[in-house]
């Protein structure tokens, strides 16, 4: 069973974690997203490829594309 000061420590860690994530994504959100230029039409195809991926992998969770 873990101590009292090994807790808090860890609490610690994992607190300044949490504060690096939240301000990384707050820079990502900030971000203006990327212009790209494709039609509905390619989309589409690009969807479909991924739901025939899904659908075709036995094992999806230890899928290596």
């Amino acid at each position: 069973m873990p101590n009292l000061g090994y807790l808090t420590c860890r609490l610690r860690e994992l607190n300044n974690q949490v504060k690096k994530l939240e301000v990384e994504l707050e820079q990502m959100e900030a971000e203006n997203a990327p212009a790209v230029n494709i039609t509905d039409e390619q989309i589409l195809e690009a969807a479909g490829t991924f739901v025939n991926v899904v659908r075709n992998t036995e094992d999806n969770k230890n899928c290596a594309y």
